[in-house]
């Protein structure tokens, strides 16, 4: 006679390991490297005095979120099948912590096992385990090679590769009650990630390159080309720099909690060693071009890190970088161009794009007051900025403007590098219209996104965009 399924072994969770999509330990060193850096070196010799594990002195140094962590969508509605069919479920917390539970798991779980920090883990394991459950139990988790609880484990559920599943299930040689697949990062995860559809903001490394007409010497346009590959590269680095650091503050947005690192798809070590090998190859090819052009994009690295790292939480400041990001942009194209500095130039690109960042700080403020929020906590803004945003976005759109007229009349016009350079003027007309329609669609909330990446999917905007085109190729 076959028993009720409420009979089943009790399930014995590793926790947290088992029902998130990102490892622990992995957490813990980022939290540290961007947080509290000094922690590592004094939790590498306490550990070494002590005779534990780093991870467990700098889990203790470190504030984590562990309710915050992505959850392991296939693992949880498996948990959720067994408890509705009456089986016990309990996680068994070996970090020597104590850390919270999701509510999604709390609610499944009979109970939290911890292990006692003044006995050995295999100590502590055995002995409370056995005296818990007499009869034997399930263990469920990752697939540890020298695990405690795996080999304590009447049957195992793992997690882990396929090679990782078949190397445990032969090395264990016990019943496997399921088995879960790490399915890995796909193609689509790693263009979200390196984010190559930003690389159009780049194309500002050309602006000299037109106004000086400079592209119709094909060794300069390479060495143009050369920049923009080197700058594509660095950027996106600094782009899985910046999803790092940020990482926490992303996982409790409401679109930015599903980008790859936030939600667990790919590996956080993975996608360090990605932004690395990148930024070191980007300065390679940088410092192979021209000495002045990598000393303009060292400073650009030095400046998007900083801005990572703690100047984005600065109200205003954050804007003012990103313009100035931009403007370096614009002063590598003049670099590798040998076209001539000009302050109008430079002048216009910080106002522009102090207007364009602006608008898009304006909508996730507007956007914060909607959720009932109290502003951009991680940002340092509060609902209450909106007017301060709307004003000096829109004055510095306006400045952007005037500067730009200044520019045609001062240095467009005299030089005599345009055959009709009357036909300049439309682009300043073409910029007005554009520049109000953002700020339209921005202030009625209708633009949620970056403007510069709003605009290449945006039809009006491809249109002002090729009129704009139009008028410069017939100045020429």
């Amino acid at each position: 006679m076959n028993r009720p399924f409420s009979y089943a072994l009790p399930l014995v969770v590793n926790f947290p390991q088992a029902v998130m999509t990102t490892r622990w330990h992995h957490e813990i060193l980022r939290e540290a490297v961007f947080r509290r850096p000094h922690a590592i070196l004094a939790s590498f010799l306490m550990a070494i005095r002590n005779r534990v594990s780093v991870q467990a002195v700098l889990a203790r140094k470190v504030a984590l979120d562990v309710g915050a962590l992505p959850l392991r969508r296939d693992m949880l509605e498996w948990l959720s099948s067994q408890h509705a069919r009456g089986r016990e479920i309990f996680l068994y917390n070996d970090t020597g912590l104590e850390l919270a539970v999701p509510d999604e798991v709390n609610a499944l779980v009979s109970g939290v096992i911890s292990a006692d920090a003044a006995q050995p883990p295999r100590e502590s394991a055995s002995s409370q385990l056995q005296n818990l459950f007499p009869a034997g139990f399930t263990y469920v988790g990752r697939t540890a090679g020298s695990s405690t609880i795996e080999e304590l484990g009447t049957k195992v559920v793992l997690l882990g590769s396929r090679a990782e599943l078949d190397s445990a299930s032969r090395r264990l040689g016990k019943e496997v009650e399921a088995e879960f697949l790490d399915s890995g990062p796909t193609w689509r995860d790693w263009l979200r990630l390196l984010r190559p559809h930003h690389w159009t903001k780049n194309l500002l490394l050309f602006v000299p390159f037109l106004l000086e007409q400079s592209w119709r010497t094909p060794g300069v346009l390479l060495n143009g080309l050369l920049g923009f590959i080197a700058l594509g590269i660095i950027a996106s680095g600094t782009y899985i720099l910046n999803d790092l650091a940020d990482l926490q503050a992303d996982r409790t947005h409401w679109s930015k909690r599903t980008r790859p690192l936030a939600s667990g798809a790919i590996p956080l070590p993975l996608a360090a060693l990605t932004a690395v090998t990148g930024i070191a190859l980007g300065l390679l090819i940088a410092a192979s071009l021209s000495t002045v052009f990598g000393w303009f994009i060292l400073a650009y690295l030095v400046l998007t890190v900083g801005y990572s790292l703690r100047l984005k939480r600065i109200p205003l400041l954050d804007v003012a970088v990103i313009a100035a990001l931009f403007a370096l942009r614009l002063t590598m194209g003049i670099s590798l161009s040998g076209a001539r500095y000009s302050e109008w130039l430079l002048t216009f690109a910080l106002m522009f794009f102090l207007s364009m960042a602006l608008a898009k700080r304006h909508g996730e403020v507007l956007g914060a007051a909607n959720v009932a929020s109290h502003g951009l906590g991680h940002r340092g803004y509060a609902v209450s900025d909106a007017p301060l945003t709307l004003a000096i976005g829109t004055a510095t759109a306006v400045a952007s403007l005037v500067i730009m007229m200044i520019y045609l009349v001062e240095e467009g016009f005299p030089q005599g590098r345009y055959a009709v350079p009357e036909w300049l003027w439309v682009v300043p007309v073409v910029l007005s219209i554009w520049l109000g329609r953002i700020w339209l669609l921005v202030h009625r909330e209708q633009m949620h996104d970056d403007p510069i990446a709003f605009a290449l999917r945006d039809p009006p905007s491809l249109m002002l965009g090729a009129m704009a085109g139009l008028a410069f190729a017939l100045a020429v």
